[in-house]
């Protein structure tokens, strides 16, 4: 979309392009409020938690850590609420 706003802004269609960086805007903030909330109850964990170890997963090891930390985070509570293991009460 951003491509888009920058053709459109030097063609001289402003309000095409102010638009677009609106509906951007309102995209992009709505996603970083939603995902983790909704990824993070489907998974069972804390929505920061869940942002934290994405985030943290895709700084150490990509795409690859981005996906698999929360999975490995979700695994450790499971195994704590069974007592499997003891991590926190």
């Amino acid at each position: 979309m951003l491509p888009w706003m920058v053709i459109e802004a030097i063609q001289g269609n402003g309000p095409l392009a102010l638009g677009l960086l609106l509906v951007y805007l309102f995209i992009t903030v709505i996603r970083n409020i939603l995902e983790p909330k909704i990824v993070g109850s489907q998974i069972g964990l804390h929505p920061i938690v869940d942002l934290v170890s994405m985030f943290v997963g895709a700084q150490l090891f990509g795409i690859v850590g981005m996906i698999s930390f929360p999975i490995f985070f979700s695994l450790l509570c499971h195994l704590n609420e069974t007592n499997t293991i003891k991590l926190y009460k």
